[in-house]
């Protein structure tokens, strides 16, 4: 699992703490990329990250993973709640991992809870 990084003073708020819980279930170690939250935490890659998902508001998650998913995605993305910062390529691996543990039952039901928190 990864870790919070830089430390935040904000880093104790409830909101960072669930949403780094949902990326760290919908994203698992490895990931190839980091994710910087709205308030500047960062979850890093586990390694040199090409690419880094900015989410720019606190309620991005909650929009970006509505259903259906790829309409929410791109309503999410026009309405500036995230951006794709860095070598865009990098995150298709990342998505198929993702793809994989939302198909999974028992992840799907830890994706869900975490994303209802």
């Amino acid at each position: 699992m990864s870790t919070l990084s830089p430390p935040s003073p904000r880093a104790a708020d409830p909101e960072v703490r669930r949403a780094a819980a949902f990326l760290e279930r919908l994203f698992p170690a490895p990931r190839s990329f980091a994710v910087r939250l709205w308030e500047g935490t960062v979850l890093p890659a586990d390694g040199p990250a090409g690419v880094t998902l900015a989410l720019r508001t606190p309620g991005a998650l909650r929009r970006m993973f509505r259903l259906p998913l790829e309409p929410a995605l791109g309503e999410a993305y026009l309405a500036g709640d995230f951006d794709l910062e860095g070598d865009l390529w990098e995150i298709g691996p990342a998505l198929a991992s993702a793809r994989a543990t939302a198909l999974d039952p028992a992840s799907a039901l830890g994706l869900v809870r975490a994303w209802r928190g």
